[in-house]
C-alpha cells in the first residue's frame, strides 16, 4: 500500500472537498464521497499530486461515480463564470 507524505494527504483532503462542492447536496452520501476518495487515491498513487490534477481527475468522473446510483439524474452545481470539466472531458 502506497504511503502518502502529510501534505499530499491535505491535498487530496482539500480536493475531494472541491470536488464535492460540485455534487448535488442531496446526492451527497457517504457511499459518493468514499468513491471520489478512491478515485483520488488512485491518481496519487499513480504519480498524480498536485491540487489541480487530483481535482481534475475526481471531476471527470462525476457524471460516472452518479450514473452508478439508481434513479440519480446528472446534476452539476456550477458557478457563474467557472468552467467545470465534470462531463466533458476525505476523510482521507
Amino acid at each position: 500500500m502506497p504511503s502518502y507524505s502529510p501534505e499530499l494527504i491535505q491535498i487530496m483532503r482539500a480536493a475531494l472537498e472541491e470536488v464535492m462542492t460540485k455534487i448535488p447536496l442531496e446526492q451527497t452520501t457517504p457511499g459518493i464521497k468514499a468513491a471520489f476518495a478512491e478515485c483520488i487515491l488512485k491518481a496519487a498513487a499513480e504519480g498524480q499530486t498536485s491540487y489541480d490534477d487530483l481535482v481534475a481527475v475526481a471531476s471527470d468522473q462525476i457524471q460516472t461515480i452518479l450514473s452508478m446510483l439508481p434513479g440519480v439524474q446528472m446534476a452539476i452545481k456550477t458557478t457563474p463564470g467557472v468552467t467545470t470539466r465534470a462531463a466533458d472531458d476525505f476523510s482521507i
